[in-house]
């Protein structure tokens, strides 16, 4: 039984390491990206879309 108490909490590190290894290659993903996009003059990069104003639309669904 405690072996596989064990063998739980082996894998439960084991995957929130993996997840926090993918997230981090996805923020690398993410930032090489937008330089790509800003340095070739594309609009549309995560920081074009961070500036752009909110539109409140009436057709939104209730939270």
């Amino acid at each position: 039984m405690a072996e596989q108490e064990n063998d739980v909490q082996r894998s439960a590190t084991a995957g929130a390491e993996r997840d926090d290894a993918l997230a981090k290659t996805l923020d690398d993903i993410e930032e090489r990206v937008t330089e790509e996009r800003k340095d070739e003059g594309k609009p549309g990069n995560v920081d074009d879309r961070a500036e752009t104003e909110q539109i409140d639309s009436a057709d939104q669904a209730p939270e």
